[in-house]
This record gives structure tokens, sequence and C-alpha cells, in this order.
């Protein structure tokens, strides 16, 4: 009774994730993500063992993946050794088992800032109690809070952003430093992110007739960008390798690949009506409350998020 609502729910929702974790990882993806955490834990340094998620250059081997989610994993990681310790178990099983935790507190997490969004839109507490637990539990946010991909943290900061940056006027200043950390921090968790902020900020500025939304949004998503290109130059010796000759950059496209419109329409389709994680298989409540909110109210900043949500 003398808790925020929001922080009951938030920790609800993550007990519930946590109770369904898996005990370890069985992601390639998270499991190369993984190695850099465990390798700044014990070693001090990003490199990693050789194997098919890795890449060997100037003598060492470095993960293909991404950036913000072996840096968020470190901290589960030291934790976890720690414990494990303490338990007379393997550090090593105590820093992975402890790292399933940072997927279901992401979720439980993006669920909550949901839920505020829901109340500023103008549902009623019970709705936007609701609006979480549709999304942690009807939608493809469930399936990926018992994995180490990129896709929670992701969720995570895209909803902070977008509850942040898109603030009413007379906001907080620290509501608006965490949309605009949470934004920049979209790039890095995954460059295909690129356009989600942006798309956000444009919609905004566009609506409101107010530029500034659009320039903080290209500002926070360049910075975001700027780590990440940081990142790779670490690792492969090039801003513009994201993991080998088909993940370079060039002007015109990514190297290697097929037809940019080809390539479109296979994401497209692959998003939308794939068994594997189709958004029409996995979440369709989103669709039916993308056009909720369309249809109950058209406002500027449900706009921007949905088209930042769709993008992202």
């Amino acid at each position: 009774h003398h808790l925020p609502t929001h922080l009951v729910l938030f920790g609800g929702l993550a007990l519930i994730l946590l109770s369904v974790a898996p005990p370890l990882n069985y992601s390639s993806d998270g499991a190369s993500m993984l190695a850099v955490a465990e390798s700044v834990v014990t070693r001090g340094s990003i490199t990693v063992p050789c194997a098919r998620s890795a890449l060997a250059h100037a003598g060492a081997c470095y993960s293909t993946f991404y950036l913000l989610q072996s840096v968020a994993l470190v901290p589960f990681v030291a934790i976890g050794r720690l414990l494990g310790e303490i338990a007379g178990i393997s550090p090593t099983y105590g820093g992975r088992a402890f790292s399933m935790a940072l997927p279901a507190l992401c979720i439980a997490g993006a669920a909550t800032l949901t839920s505020l969004l829901a109340l500023e839109l103008g549902a009623s507490r019970r709705r936007a109690v609701g609006a979480a637990v549709a999304f942690a539990f009807c939608t493809e946010a469930l399936a990926y809070s018992r994995t180490l991909y990129a896709e929670p943290l992701g969720a995570l900061c895209l909803a902070a952003a977008c509850w942040g940056m898109l603030a009413p006027a007379g906001s907080s200043r620290s509501r608006r430093a965490v949309g605009v950390v949470a934004g920049a921090l979209v790039v890095a968790v995954k460059p295909q992110l690129l356009l989600a902020v942006p798309t956000a900020g444009a919609a905004l500025a566009i609506f409101e007739r107010r530029p500034r939304h659009m320039l903080v949004a290209l500002s926070v998503t360049a910075a975001g960008s700027l780590l990440v290109l940081g990142y790779n130059a670490l690792r492969f010796g090039s801003p513009f390798d994201f993991g080998g000759p088909t993940r370079q950059l060039y002007v015109g496209g990514v190297a290697g690949g097929p037809n940019p419109v080809v390539k479109i329409l296979n994401g497209a389709a692959s998003l939308l009506v794939s068994p594997n994680h189709g958004l029409l298989v996995f979440a369709p409540v989103a669709l039916v409350g993308t056009a909720g909110l369309v249809r109950l109210a058209r406002t500027h900043r449900i706009a921007a998020t949905l088209l930042g949500g769709v993008l992202g």
C-alpha cells in the first residue's frame, strides 16, 4: 500500500519472469556476448575464445555481436561468480546462471514503462496494468525473456527513450535525461535500431512543428552510433566492420548482400509471418493494440511512439 504502483508492477512481473527463466543460456548470440562479459570480469579483456560467433583480428578473437548487451552482462557475471564461490559451486556456472536474470528484468522494465505510457495516454490504472501484462506475456517479449538475445535490452531502451523523449511539456529534467540516454543507447543495443529514435523524433517534430525534437533525436542517435563505430574499430580495426566480410558497410549498402529492395521485403515477411518470430504468430495482440490506439486517440505522442516502435 505504500509503494508506487509501477514499482509493485515491475516487481511482480520480474518475479514471474524470473521464476520461468531457464537455468542457462542456449542461444549462440547470447553465448558470444556472455563470453565478452566473462572475459572482462576474469581477464580484463574483450577478447573471446575463437569459436563460430567470433572473428580473428590482429592475433586475437572478438565477438561479432553487440556492444551494450556485452557490457550489461558484466555485473551479472561478476555477482553470479561471487555467489557461486560463496555457495561452493563453479563460479563459471554461477555467473552464467545469474546472467539469465538480465532479459527477464529488461522485459519487466519495458512492460512497466508501457503501463506508464498507457496512463499518460488516458488509460485507467487497471487498463494500464493490463497493457503491461499483455506486453510481457502475450507478445514475443515472453519468448525473448528466456534468452540472452539483445531484444529484451532493446525493448527496455526503446521504451525508456519514448517515455523520456516524448514526455509532455512540464515534465522533469531527470525524465528527459533518461530519455536522451536511453535514446543514445538504442543503437548500441543493436545497430539495426538506427532509425527507431529518429523516426519518433521526426514524427513529433512534424506534428508539433518543433524541429528541436528531430535535432535531439538525431543527436542522441549519432552519439550511440559513435559508440558502436568505436567498438567496431577496437575489435576489427575498422569502424565500418560489424563482424566479417558480409557485415561491412560500404557506400551503397551492405557488402555481399542481396538487392536492398529484396532484402527489405524478405525482412518484412520474416518479421510478420515467420513461424520462428513473426509478429502475427507471436504478438497478434500488438496489432489489436495498435488499431485501438489509432482509433481511440490520434495524438502526436501516440503517432511518434508507434512509428518508433515499428522501426524498432
